[in-house]
């Protein structure tokens, strides 16, 4: 999330393979990146996506930090 995001501020990273949800967290402000692993096997579209539900005052952002697909 960005430094200038308020306490309380939160971010949903969700993970979506064919349309099904199938990792979903929600991170706030000093939470470490998480390193997530997901079985494509047979996937054929997969979504990363990010929501931020304006708990705050502030509009928090996240990103994703170099997503890799590994054989």
């Amino acid at each position: 999330m960005s430094d200038t995001a308020a306490s309380g501020d939160s971010v949903v990273f969700t993970i979506e393979v064919d349309g099904e949800v199938v990792r979903e967290i929600t991170m706030g402000p000093g939470q470490d990146a998480e390193s997530m692993t997901i079985d494509l096997r047979g996937a054929f579209r997969v979504t990363l996506k990010l929501q931020n539900p304006s708990v705050g005052l502030t509009v928090a952002n996240g990103a994703w930090i170099d997503p890799v697909l590994t054989k």
